[in-house]
């Protein structure tokens, strides 16, 4: 068995190392009149992605026994109160391991632009979300009002982390609806 990862430096070290095994696209033209490029391309010289997977699955197996060990406790407790007060069947500890991280990086990438933005405009571009998805004619112009909005209301500095406040558990309806409101 191979040693845990020990931080997030070796987890981002180690995923970095993952791409650049993949193999570059040969460019070759996939039809007459139309060149498509992939940004990569999994295959070995050989033609195999095999190896790809088999990486994909080590590095999956490393990243939940780290999450396990670090955050074991919580997994199990989410567990029961999704299978308890949601009534939801139950899962493997993985996915629950998987939507836990998910949730956590996704508060820490949009939890500042989310807590910042002005809820008028929240509001507005939810609404212009749902007019476009009703009316094919609308759609160019909805989608450019959408576009003003989240450019200078709904993340206009997105690199900025949240404050401790900005990325408590109780702000979580506010990231849901700044999430629907940008299409995230």
């Amino acid at each position: 068995m191979e040693r845990p990862i020990q931080s997030r430096r070796e987890l981002a070290a180690e995923m970095r190392s993952a791409r650049r095994n993949a193999v570059p696209n040969d460019g070759k033209r996939a039809h007459r009149k139309e060149r498509v490029e992939l940004v990569y391309d999994l295959r070995q010289p050989d033609g195999s992605s095999d190896r790809f997977y088999e990486e994909v699955a080590a590095f999956s197996d490393r990243l939940l026994e780290q999450i396990d060990l670090r955050a074991g406790p919580t997994v199990r407790a989410y567990s029961c109160f999704v299978q308890s007060q949601l009534r939801e069947p139950p899962r493997s500890l993985g996915e629950y391991s998987m939507e836990l991280l998910t949730l956590g990086m996704t508060v820490v990438q949009y939890g500042g632009a989310a807590g910042r933005a002005p809820g008028w405009a929240v509001r507005l571009a939810r609404n212009l979300f749902t007019l476009r998805r009703k009316s094919s004619w609308i759609k160019p112009a909805t989608d450019l009002a959408r576009a003003v909005l989240t450019r200078h209301f709904l993340m206009p500095r997105s690199d900025r982390k949240p404050t401790p406040s900005q990325a408590s558990l109780d702000r979580l309806p506010r990231l849901v609806e700044w999430m629907q409101a940008t299409g995230e």
